[in-house]
């Protein structure tokens, strides 16, 4: 049986593309997270960060109506930004992207998780007793105990 790679020794080198892959999803977390504190609600529950590109904001809502909403939104979002400078480029534009099954599959996925199958249960089992951090390991022990 081949062993599984160490998952730690793989995010440790400063040229994995997993690692760099990593960094920009927790980065755009963070700031996705910085743009739902400034929209007044309810839009956050129908909205999320989708890039930045150059100066231009691009946000992702779940339907035209969303898009309406936020689109009155725009002048006070921009000016909120410029505030926020610590966090964001200077943003002069923002657009806005419609994508009704976004909602869905986020609905979808928090709803009916997937149950694990033994086989990727003992390989979360394996790769727990390769790892050395102590937190990590228990994590995948914990995932790996809910097989069915």
């Amino acid at each position: 049986m081949k062993l599984p790679k160490q998952i730690n020794k793989l995010l440790r080198r400063k040229n994995s593309k997993v690692a760099s892959l990593i960094t920009q999803a927790r980065k755009l977390e963070f700031l996705n997270n910085k743009l739902l504190d400034l929209l007044p609600l309810p839009l956050p529950h129908h909205c999320h960060l989708a890039k930045i590109d150059q100066q231009t904001l691009v946000i992702v809502v779940d339907s035209p109506t969303w898009s309406a909403r936020l689109r009155y939104c725009i002048p006070d979002l921009l000016t909120k930004l410029k505030h926020q400078s610590q966090y964001f480029i200077p943003i002069k534009n923002i657009e806005i992207k419609v994508n009704p099954k976004w909602h869905i599959q986020t609905q979808r996925q928090t709803l009916k998780p997937k149950p694990i199958s033994n086989k990727t249960a003992q390989c979360l089992k394996d790769t727990a007793n390769s790892i050395e951090n102590k937190a990590i390991k228990n994590a995948l022990l914990k995932l790996a105990a809910k097989a069915k």
